[in-house]
């Protein structure tokens, strides 16, 4: 196949949707001689800020002078960006060979590999192909059941913060999501958790000692000495550590840092590479300056955690702004907790529909953020309600984007950024 058919491949796997459990890709990866055990893996759940902490995990390790693979979940820019080496996409070429591969593999199975698994595999083959001495592995959903979590052997095991998300999949309760979460601990292999929830803390602190994990809590409290802008970042105190410094704006990503610190810690990091880490790391779409002349944000906030982090964020970098508000979600999210958040700093929000079958109508949106707003305004494209909320915003004031992170590729090209390829396709 060439990518372009590849891509049709992808199309057709996608048709079969979430359907949990490891025996299809366990069967798959042992047929492609078990390359998931050919590298070191740092594996990392969580429901929110678990792309900013491998980021960071990542950036310290190339620094340390590792070649470094990154498996991402989801895309937000492009279909290749899922699978990485050294932050290089993934190229057509290798891409198309690895699908083709899997195709071969599988052309004759009656329960074939759904689309998640079929990247999970080309993910780790690649990485054992092309010469990576570590990757870090993020899970698509959950834990216990997701198709990242073969790994024999660990390096380390990271889970970040734990909130309300994919409850359909992972259970009600803050306790069943973290036990869901907790089913990448391997019993040997060490362990860094954020302190956050302590109903989650707790999951998994337990599962972690009836596993005889060496474990140990990032604890954000500690953190001491922020400083924070718009143009530098954010500096701060933690552990010892004087003026570490992160790009990365969003005071949600203070916590991240603190994170990736410990687990760079336990990974036998130097000082001086855990600092270029969290220095060098960049995560677009979280708390981003899309454009300066009329200020506009995108945040790929798409729960009520991240809808919190979010109002947080603006309290404390727009203190003085007039904000209007650009949202597009999935029908599945709990949108309207989400809009009750954000109406404690706005009054005025713009919605449109995010591409594909998942994505919200804007009117139902605009009725139920109209329980909250002053103005909610449904738009006909997102393009409209971008450039109407910018309009609104003025030059003194800032347009936020926010909603679902299928959007944010879509953000760049109104805006006039690079975008490399259609987000709606799979790898």
């Amino acid at each position: 196949m060439n990518y372009t058919e590849a891509l049709k491949y992808m199309d057709n796997a996608g048709r079969s949707g979430i359907r949990p459990g490891l025996d299809r890709i366990r069967e798959l990866l042992a047929r492609m001689g078990n390359p998931q055990d050919k590298c070191r893996i740092v594996h990392a759940a969580g429901t929110n800020g678990k792309g900013s902490v491998c980021t960071m995990i990542a950036a310290g390790l190339q620094a340390a002078g590792y070649t470094v693979g990154r498996y991402i979940s989801p895309a937000v820019y492009g279909r290749r960006e899922i699978i990485q080496k050294n932050g290089q996409w993934i190229s057509e070429e290798d891409a198309a060979a690895l699908i083709t591969k899997i195709a071969q593999i599988t052309k004759d199975d009656e329960d074939k590999p759904t689309a998640f698994e079929t990247e999970t595999a080309m993910a780790y083959a690649y990485f054992a192909e092309s010469g990576c001495d570590a990757a870090v592995v993020e899970t698509g959903m959950g834990g216990r059941l997701d198709a990242t979590n073969v790994i024999a052997k660990p390096w380390l095991c990271v889970i970040t913060d734990i909130a309300m998300d994919h409850m359909q999949f992972l259970g009600n309760t803050i306790e069943e999501i973290a036990g869901e979460k907790a089913g990448i601990l391997m019993p040997g292999c060490p362990a860094v958790f954020c302190r956050g929830d302590a109903r989650a803390a707790a999951v998994l602190e337990a599962a972690a000692r009836e596993r005889g994990i060496d474990y140990r809590f990032a604890s954000p409290s500690e953190v001491t000495n922020i400083r924070r802008s718009l143009e530098s970042g954010q500096t701060f105190d933690y552990n010892g550590y004087k003026d570490l410094n992160i790009r990365l704006l969003g005071t949600c990503q203070i916590a991240n840092a603190v994170t990736a610190v410990d687990a760079m810690e336990m990974l036998g990091l130097s000082e001086e590479n855990i600092r270029t880490g969290l220095r060098e790391a960049v995560w677009p779409g979280r708390f981003d300056i899309v454009q300066r002349s009329p200020l506009l944000l995108e945040d790929g906030a798409h729960n009520p955690d991240g809808a919190a982090a979010l109002a947080d964020s603006i309290r404390k970098y727009l203190p003085d702004r007039k904000i209007v508000l650009i949202m597009g979600v999935f029908a599945d999210k709990d949108y309207d907790t989400m809009l009750r958040i954000m109406a404690e700093v706005s009054d005025t929000v713009y919605t449109f529909r995010p591409p594909g079958r998942r994505g919200l109508d804007a009117g139902m949106l605009a009725r139920a953020a109209g329980k909250y707003f002053t103005e909610s305004i449904a738009c006909a494209t997102q393009r409209e309600a971008v450039q109407a909320a910018l309009t609104q915003a003025g030059s003194g004031g800032a347009a936020v984007h926010f909603g679902s992170l299928s959007t944010l590729a879509g953000l760049r090209q109104i805006a006039g950024g690079k975008r490399n390829e259609n987000r709606q396709e799979r790898i």
